[in-house]
Formats: structure tokens, sequence, C-alpha cells
């Protein structure tokens, strides 16, 4: 049964670097959908949102080519993205957005690309993305 696999799977990549490097107390903020890395972290996320798609527009069941998912934004997502970040600022941020083939790459998303461009490093290239450390 798969509930008595799920134990058994190993943790990500991204999850392992987070876990040896980020203290108990850092959060964290993952860009896209892989909210597993948290829990493979241990560590807290950042902000409210443990996946993007209130942030993106995401279509649960996979990108629909073309299909433009900006109209389906939670009003006042990003302002609440803020004042999350405000209270908990993620010492971490994991981008597992492929820049060459993402629906949503950081660059379309101008708070959270000015925030990366302007307050954190990239410190790791990992099977699942690229972990920044803010500096």
């Amino acid at each position: 049964h798969w509930t008595g696999l799920a134990s058994r799977r190993g943790p990500s990549e991204a999850g392992q670097y987070l876990s040896s490097h980020a203290a108990p107390e850092d959060r964290i903020f993952v860009w896209g959908q892989a909210s597993k890395i948290y829990l493979d972290a241990h560590r807290r996320p950042a902000c409210r949102y443990i996946e993007t798609f209130p942030l993106t527009g995401y279509v649960f069941g996979g990108p629909i080519p073309g299909f433009d998912t900006r109209s389906r934004i939670l009003p006042g997502a990003w302002a609440t993205l803020e004042q999350d970040f405000a209270k908990h600022p993620p010492a971490y941020i994991v981008d597992v957005q492929d820049p060459t083939k993402a629906q949503y790459p950081v660059k379309d998303f101008p708070i959270l690309a000015k925030l990366l461009a302007e307050r954190y490093q990239p410190v790791a290239h990992t099977a699942e993305g690229v972990i920044y450390r803010m500096r």
C-alpha cells in the first residue's frame, strides 16, 4: 500500500541540503509545486503558501500549454506574501522552476525576482532546483 511506501522514499536533495545548512529556526520558501522540500528539510515555511498556486494561478493536473493562468492568481496573494516575509523572512529560497522551460519563472514575478536579486545569493544547485541564501 502506498502509505507504507511513503516513509521509505528518500529525502530530496534540496531538503537534505537545507537540513544540514539551515539553522533549526530558519524559515524557508519554495517557489514551485514541491512542498515535500519543507518536510525533507525539517524547516518551517516563511509564509502561508506552501504551494505557489495562489501566487501563479497554477492549474492542478499540470500546465496547459498556452493557457495564461494570471487571472486565477488569488487576489491579494502577493501583498500577503510580502507581509508574511516581513514577519518571517526566509533564510533560504528554493526555486524549483527550471528557467529554460518553466511555466512560472521567477523573472515573470517582479516582487520575487527583485527580492532574490537584492537580498539573496545562490548557494547550491540540486536535482530539484537552485537554493538561494539570504545575504
